[in-house]
């Protein structure tokens, strides 16, 4: 019997281990998309947060810890807690045999990523990291382009990462989250990374805190920008910033020898309203109203990957080389000099 006709049996069984804004999305994707899907369990250090979930899910079992967990009632588990943390918990979720679906980044060290990834594939276990925007249509669409060579070389590529408030809760305390290069430019780092195909060689960084100060650490920064060279000798550019006032303003661009590329949603419907004061239009506010389809898509991508045995797309490994290039990122910034990369292998 097949792994995926075992679990059809019974059904495939899903933990959630952190009820926050992205379990809970997660959650209600997976049970609103994916058939033969429970939750039985629950896992979060605010009793209510479990409790709000569980009623909404059915989830019969509430945990404030993993250690006290029952992990012999989930075949996966989606993990949506601090980045701080995110080590320990996929290591025991992994070393047990449960496939994970990890909001990015895969922690904060590389090198404990690149263990996670050796522990998973000894396990036999799906290990997929949250990197959503592989999973957009237009970012898919996007790199078939640069796969079909219709761009020729690629000579520079940048990603903008531009969010109208500052961040909340545990995000806004770098020493859980890892401040705007874990939280935010990771996003950015992995997807031009995907596109190009390259591996990063050479990072620079420069950021400051110009308008939050009071919302922010000052280990962290409310703006940054920072300069990449891939193996090619191609540049990349990253910016993200945390005061964006008309909305959350993603947009890549990839330009090559021949075309050029920009993937960019600049309406969230699709409405003009013309006045004597000029033309206006709305702007997604939020990540979750620019990526609405691509976290339905990558929960799904989850499940068949659980179902066939197949590598995630974004896996284990991908998501380390991202944090090598946080790493660096980070430390850039902070010495003001540009930061070398191992090569890879």
């Amino acid at each position: 019997m097949g792994i995926w006709s075992a679990f059809r049996m019974a059904g495939l069984r899903v933990g959630v281990v952190g009820a926050g804004r992205m379990g809970v999305l997660h959650a209600k994707n997976l049970l609103a998309n994916v058939e033969d899907v429970e939750i039985p369990l629950i896992v979060d250090t605010v009793k209510e947060s479990a409790e709000r979930l569980a009623g909404a899910v059915r989830a019969r079992h509430i945990y404030d810890s993993l250690e006290e967990a029952d992990l012999s009632l989930i075949d996966a588990a989606i993990v949506s807690i601090p980045n701080v943390d995110h080590y320990s918990v996929v290591s025991r979720l992994v070393s047990r045999g449960v496939h994970v679906l990890c909001e990015k980044p895969l922690g904060l060290r590389a090198s404990e990523a690149y263990e996670l990834a050796k522990v998973s594939e000894r396990r036999g276990v799906v290990l997929q990291v949250g990197y959503n925007r592989r999973f957009d249509p237009a970012y898919q669409r996007c790199k078939r382009l640069v796969e079909d060579g219709r761009l020729g070389r690629v000579l520079h590529v940048r990603s903008q990462t531009m969010d109208p408030e500052p961040p909340r809760g545990w995000e806004a305390d770098p020493r859980l989250s890892g401040g705007i290069v874990f939280t935010t430019c990771c996003h950015d780092f992995n997807l031009l990374s995907w596109l190009t195909g390259e591996a990063v060689t050479e990072v620079f960084a420069a950021g400051s805190l110009l308008v939050h100060s009071g919302a922010l650490s000052r280990d962290d920064y409310d703006n940054i920008s920072v300069f990449l060279k891939f193996e090619s000798g191609a540049t990349g550019f990253v910016f993200a910033n945390r005061f964006c006032t008309y909305g959350h303003d993603v947009r890549t661009e990839v330009h090559g020898e021949r075309l050029s590329l920009r993937v960019e949603q600049e309406k969230m419907l699709p409405l003009n309203v013309y006045g004597g004061e000029g033309v206006v239009h709305d702007y997604p506010y939020w990540y979750m109203d620019r990526f609405r389809e691509s976290y339905i898509n990558e929960i799904n991508a989850f499940v068949e990957c659980v179902k066939t045995g197949s590598r995630p797309l974004s896996d284990a490994v991908d998501a380390a080389k991202t944090l090598e290039i946080c790493e660096a990122a980070t430390l850039s910034a902070k010495s003001g000099s540009p930061v070398k990369l191992r090569p890879e292998g």
